[in-house]
């Protein structure tokens, strides 16, 4: 499988998620119309003035979150990195493991003709990796310690 096939598999993943979030933003407002009637509508299943509570104030809770994570992350991808407890490893440190992964960034970047990123590292002794960023300039890389072990 090429970048190119990869690249067209993760949006139609997207999609599927997008398709799922909404799926599950209807199933919330119908769970919650269900309660609101049977116990403040004496049992009446379909209240219209409580279908619109409903609605209203699943969208409301759904929305702010929504626009507060978004806030959260349109600061770039370092806001990312430190959000999931990322630390940006010190381009001069002298810890082996750090300066391993920060040669294989540089020669990644390097090689494919972009700034070299900071890099986030995250102690979890997990094996994963991720960049983030809304452009190349505020692009970073994050790696966990369990990363760094497992595939040096």
């Amino acid at each position: 499988m090429d970048f190119f096939e990869s690249q067209e598999r993760a949006k139609r993943n997207t999609s599927w998620l997008v398709v799922l979030f909404i799926m599950g933003v209807v199933a919330t407002v119908v769970s919650v119309h269900v309660v609101l009637s049977l116990t403040v509508s004496q049992g009446k299943i379909f209240d219209p003035s409580m279908f619109a509570l409903s609605v209203g104030s699943v969208l409301a809770v759904v929305g702010v979150g929504t626009a507060v994570k978004f806030a959260q992350m349109s600061h770039g991808g370092a806001a990312v990195a430190q959000a999931m407890g990322g630390t940006q490893v010190d381009p001069g440190s002298s810890d082996l493991d750090e300066r391993r992964i920060l040669n294989v960034v540089e020669e990644m970047a390097i090689a494919s003709g972009v700034r070299v990123p900071p890099v986030y590292l995250m102690e979890d002794q997990t094996i994963n990796a991720f960049a983030a960023g809304n452009s190349e300039q505020d692009s970073v890389i994050g790696v966990t310690r369990g990363c760094i072990h497992a595939l040096s």
